[in-house]
């Protein structure tokens, strides 16, 4: 497997943009899911930066729009494929962070960290890949919930405009097939397993929505590809049992895959018959 390659000179660009850009958001590169990518209003609204420099606490400014132009990412490249990972890759990630930054233990939304090259190079998985914020990564499992996000300062951060169009859509997913499916209501003890996924509101294709997620993930695992984005404003589960932190969501790992830059459904029925990393079972999404 390639070693993976953090990119550097698209967030760069993107950091230099600047927050007083009225162009809004240029990703710097080829949309990964050009072909079938839609310009949507949100995208006219900011840069990469997003509403950071709206965020209350002054300490915090720099801090937030680098997680913003991390969540804006859509440059990420690799030099060979994009790196198998599994349940197992997401709780070492946070291992291995949590061993290399004990701080991140008291990250949180009015204090995130001032310099996300800690996040790179993490871990090495079985495949000898070393990935970290800036990897792209390969990653199937089953739909558990699509549930639709809130204004965000990412995203340009408006609380009176909660049109699905400005929002991500997290996607919780789990191990094994759920028993209930695509439906929000309480946490349960079982999301301290899952993983999540940030399908971002930027250039997001007509076919990337709620419904047909839904639909194609009834029957079927789903592949998802995208950049692997490390989270500082939430803790995943802790405690016996797992539980998540009050505001935060239920996962096994802060780490995500956000924003996605491909889906994908399997043609078989199981997740031990659909790898990641075995092309021949998976075709997109929007086809």
């Amino acid at each position: 497997m390639a070693r993976l390659v953090s990119v550097v000179v698209c967030t760069s660009l993107l950091v230099a943009i600047g927050s007083a850009n009225a162009q809004g958001l240029v990703p710097g590169c080829t949309l990964p899911f050009a072909t079938i990518a839609k310009h949507h209003p949100v995208d006219d609204n900011c840069d990469a930066r997003g509403e950071a420099d709206q965020d209350p606490q002054e300490h915090n400014r720099d801090a937030h729009a680098l997680q913003n132009v991390a969540k804006n990412n859509f440059c990420a490249t690799t030099e060979g494929n994009p790196a198998l990972v599994t349940f197992i890759s997401f709780r070492k990630l946070q291992q291995k962070l949590d061993q290399k930054a004990p701080k991140a233990k008291t990250w949180w939304r009015e204090n995130l960290p001032k310099d996300r090259t800690v996040f790179r190079d993490i871990y090495t998985t079985s495949e000898d890949a070393t990935i970290g914020e800036g990897s792209v990564v390969t990653f199937a499992a089953w739909l558990m919930k699509v549930k639709p996000g809130s204004p965000e300062s990412c995203n340009c951060g408006n609380k009176n405009d909660k049109a699905p169009d400005t929002m991500d859509l997290h996607l919780v997913l789990i191990p094994s097939f759920p028993t209930v499916q695509c439906k929000t209501g309480a946490q349960t003890p079982l999301e301290c397993k899952s993983v999540t996924v940030e399908i971002s509101p930027h250039f997001r294709p007509d076919q990337w929505d709620e419904a047909t997620i839904c639909n194609a993930a009834r029957l079927h695992p789903l592949r998802f590809t995208g950049q692997l984005m490390y989270d500082a404003a939430h803790r995943p589960c802790s405690g016996s049992p797992p539980k998540a932190g009050q505001g935060a969501p239920a996962r096994v790992s802060s780490w995500e895959i956000h924003p996605v830059y491909a889906i994908d459904v399997c043609t078989k029925k199981s997740l031990s018959s659909c790898k990641a990393d075995n092309g021949s079972v998976w075709v997109p999404l929007d086809h």
